[in-house]
């Protein structure tokens, strides 16, 4: 079943291809567009990962994500000075209206950027983890209301003051590689 395997739900496809070049296609071709978009790449400063941390990639991106779509990128902080996150934020925050920070652990971020406004509700995030379709899991996975707002880190306004003046990370200027 798709709860036990969310891959067999027919709405969700798996797409294994470079993303850029994949949504790049896409995005002329048959204008798809997603509800949600996951990307774990590998580091940014490893060879040829950095353009997935660019403002050109967070718009191609959010040109593919549907009207009310989430993109959640992870960020491994493992070798990240401060200012190239800071060059990687402000590259998010040109791109989405919308943004929220967590911090699952020590070494991990994970930028949450939508073109519709959004907040981090805890009444919303309880009935969620409740319904039928997620409780199990978070219970697998011991995820509790409470691990989620102790995650949460920054929202739109404290991203944006965080990122004034800070050049983004960009396929002309990349500061990230």
């Amino acid at each position: 079943s798709a709860d036990a395997h969310p891959l067999a739900d027919p709405r969700a496809h798996l797409i294994i291809d470079d993303a850029r070049n994949a949504l790049l296609r896409w995005s002329q071709s048959a204008r798809r567009t997603y509800d949600l978009i996951i990307s774990q790449p590998s580091h940014p400063w490893l060879s040829g990962m950095s353009y997935l941390y660019t403002t050109e990639h967070f718009k191609l991106v959010r040109k593919n994500l549907a009207k009310n779509g989430l993109f959640c990128q992870w960020i491994n902080l493992f070798r990240m000075d401060e200012k190239g996150l800071r060059a990687l934020l402000a590259a998010f925050a040109q791109v989405f209206s919308t943004l929220h920070i967590f911090q699952p652990d020590s070494s991990s971020l994970l930028l949450i950027g939508a073109k519709h406004a959004f907040w981090v509700n805890p009444r919303v995030i309880s009935r969620r983890l409740e319904e039928k379709r997620f409780s199990k899991h978070a219970g697998r996975f011991g995820i509790r209301l409470s691990d989620v707002l102790l995650a949460y880190r920054l929202n739109t306004k404290a991203i944006q003051r965080l990122t004034r003046n800070v050049r983004p990370n960009s396929d002309r200027h990349p500061i990230v590689e």
